[in-house]
């Protein structure tokens, strides 16, 4: 069927029955479709008509029909098409400007998704119409400018408050390394001796032109390689959903952080009546053209931080099921888990499933001396130089490295158990006083740390990302020691393991070990 057919199919609904009414040109009235109220594109607001709602859409959500026309070079029926886009997938304003590629080419495009004062609108007229408007829309474009131009002095003062401040904080640092010759950590200063008014308690705090930098990470293909291809992960995902088809049978689910919409299209297979998929990242843009390709239609995208947006829900609506891939090395690193915590709070129902729904935070010593000599001694002769004032930097550093399984030295300890339906946005911060007991003499070399990650269900699954177990790409963390210390089978080694969220960076990880009667201080960043 060609696209004039489909649009006569299903869009025109004035249908021609004799040749006496084409003649009768007046029984077409284009003023009364001018003005039928128009409900606007990307939220609730109605007009009076098609002309208010298009000057709606410039002022309100600051985009115009003729930018958009140009932009994708559109005629009548590819107008059509988008216009059929943006309804059935609930488009934003701000995710149509990112689009940089026509994807509503599919005929499928040509069928509305209802028949409305949009789809009747001429775009051929768009350069007259907006000729006639153009000194109302001159003075509403100064009016927006100049709102925008007060709401960017007042985020320069902010930044500049802040900027002095810490301009002080790194003076004073400076002063304090000159005092004590540099032996006082940096480390220290920089996380514990910061004004009180730059913590971040969570990642809803970071302003969302500064948390872009963490959302571009995942819009390059190498990751969602890496994340893909670790058949440990996915296929724990995988098992999960689709051996528990049963709970998955007809539901609402929100797939949270949802990348290539993978975790989306195992529910889908599963049987999920509609999944919502949420993504700040562009790779989103991918996701559709994959759930696309492969005829799966119940899944709806949306791009957006989550914290900052509405989901396409009914008001009071909620979904069955929250699932999301939300681990970082330590489990806590990236702090997505305040994502999820948010969207658990605000979009799940009361006694929803949540997945994965339990994880844990292990230690285990470990004894890599060849290692820990190329790593660490290192820096003590550099062709023929020393470089161990590097040393200490280095040591400063955790490492996300796979460590081999033979060079284990303990049984590892729980540092922390986290029931997902109970977590609160307070779980980066913990203490926990442990014992290792060494099963195998050797060099104490590093304390190191991995999670398990559970799914607690009829059909249950779980996976470790421990140095026993088959390697991820989460890997482990290494926090080396200066000094390797010997130890023998049968000693207790008893420390105490703190974490903390960053406090100027709310996604990065503070961690001191004391043990050996020393305070090792890393960063996770």
């Amino acid at each position: 069927m060609s696209s004039s057919e489909v649009l006569e199919e299903n869009v025109v609904e004035h249908h021609i029955d004799s040749d006496d009414e084409l003649d009768d040109e007046d029984d077409w009235n284009e003023d009364e479709v001018d003005q039928e109220p128009t409900k606007c594109l990307f939220c609730d607001t109605i007009d009076e008509s098609i002309e208010k709602a298009i000057e709606h859409l410039e002022h309100q959500h600051h985009i115009t029909l003729s930018y958009l026309k140009q932009k994708f070079n559109l005629d009548q029926y590819s107008y059509i098409k988008m216009i059929n886009y943006i309804k059935k997938h609930n488009i934003t304003a701000e995710s149509l400007i990112k689009i940089n590629q026509v994807l509503w080419n599919d005929d499928e495009y040509m069928k509305p998704v209802e028949v409305d004062p949009w789809l009747m609108f001429d775009i051929e007229e768009l350069e007259k119409s907006h000729s006639d408007s153009n000194k109302i829309s001159d003075a509403h474009k100064i009016e927006s400018l100049e709102r925008q131009l007060k709401e960017k002095d007042v985020h320069i003062e902010h930044l500049v408050d802040q900027i002095s401040e810490m301009k002080k904080c790194f003076e004073a640092w400076i002063e304090r390394c000159s005092e004590t010759n540099g032996s006082k950590s940096d480390f220290s200063q920089l996380t514990h001796d910061l004004p009180e008014n730059t913590e971040q308690t969570h990642v809803a705090k970071i302003p969302i032109k500064v948390d872009e930098s963490y959302f571009m990470t995942y819009a390059h293909y190498g990751i969602h390689y890496e994340m893909l291809s670790d058949t440990v992960r996915t296929n724990s995902y995988r098992e999960a959903i689709l051996k528990n088809r049963d709970l998955f049978e007809n539901k609402m689910v929100l797939d949270l952080g949802c990348g290539t919409s993978i975790l989306s299209m195992f529910s889908s297979q599963a049987g999920a009546k509609k999944i919502i998929a949420v993504d700040q990242s562009e790779i989103i843009y991918h996701a559709i053209d994959i759930a696309r390709k492969n005829k799966i239609t119940n899944i709806e995208f949306v791009k957006g931080r989550l914290e900052n947006m509405d989901l396409p829900l009914a008001k009071g609506e909620k979904v069955d099921i929250l699932v999301s891939e939300w681990m970082g090395y330590l489990l806590h690193f990236e702090c997505m888990l305040d994502s999820v915590i948010y969207a658990r709070d605000n979009y799940l129902k009361p006694g929803g499933l949540l997945l994965p729904n339990r994880c844990t935070i292990n230690l285990v010593a470990f004894g890599d001396v060849e290692r820990h000599n190329e790593y660490i001694g290192f820096w003590k002769n550099v062709y023929g130089f020393d470089m161990g004032v590097l040393q200490s930097k280095v040591l400063r550093e955790a490492i996300v490295e796979t460590c081999r399984k033979e060079y284990i030295l303990s049984d590892p300890v729980i540092l922390s158990d986290l029931n997902m339906n109970e977590v609160d946005y307070t779980y980066p911060n913990f203490n926990y006083d442990f014992k290792l007991k060494i099963e195998k003499s050797g060099k104490f070399t590093a304390f190191v740390g991995y999670f398990d990650t559970f799914f607690d269900l009829p059909q249950g699954v779980n996976f470790s990302t421990g140095p026993h177990c088959k390697p991820t790409h989460w890997k482990q963390v290494v926090f080396y020691m200066k000094n390797p210390v010997s130890v023998n089978e049968g000693d207790i080694i008893s420390g105490q393991f703190q974490c903390s969220r960053g406090k100027t960076d709310a996604r990065a990880l503070c961690v001191k070990i004391i043990a050996f009667d020393q305070e090792l201080l890393f960063s996770l960043s």
